[in-house]
């Protein structure tokens, strides 16, 4: 196969771009394991090369799976469980008590809602108390001063 040298170098560029197919990559894998490679793509010509070489390359190990279930997961999965009804119930209660606090606050601010509302009423009755203790004196003709006031 005879290669333009252009056309390898676009697809080089495409290729490290990983902006090719695989019939371009097939065909840089073709021109990089012949014997007519360009001398300033030689430095290409190891990438290309270890692959196609490598590629029969095969693992001949076993590989030991697991199969069926072990202790540890229902084990887990009852830990999870308990652990999540633990953050359950310890929520629960804050939450209860934060209501509970909620509600004391409430019955705090009505009460000091009535106290106000008496102490004002009682201000208003000396209000009163004091202005017909004024216009009393004014009508006898009594200081304010004999009085103590």
């Amino acid at each position: 196969m005879n290669y333009e040298v252009a056309q390898i170098e676009n697809l080089i560029e495409k290729y490290f771009n990983a902006e090719t197919n695989l019939q371009e990559e097939a065909l840089l894998k073709t021109y990089f394991t012949s014997d007519k490679v360009a001398a300033h793509l030689k430095t290409y010509q190891g990438l290309f090369g270890y692959f196609s070489s490598n590629q029969s390359e095969t693992y001949s190990k076993n590989i030991r799976l697991k199969t069926g279930k072990s202790r540890r997961g229902w084990i887990g999965g009852i830990a999870a469980g308990l652990a999540l009804l633990l953050a359950g119930s310890f929520y629960f209660k804050h939450y209860q008590e934060q209501k509970k606090a909620e509600q004391a606050l409430a019955n705090t601010k009505m009460a000091l809602e009535l106290i106000g509302e008496q102490l004002n009423k009682g201000n208003k009755a000396i209000n009163e108390l004091q202005n017909v203790d004024k216009t009393t004196n004014k009508a006898f003709g009594i200081s304010s001063a004999v009085v103590g006031k």
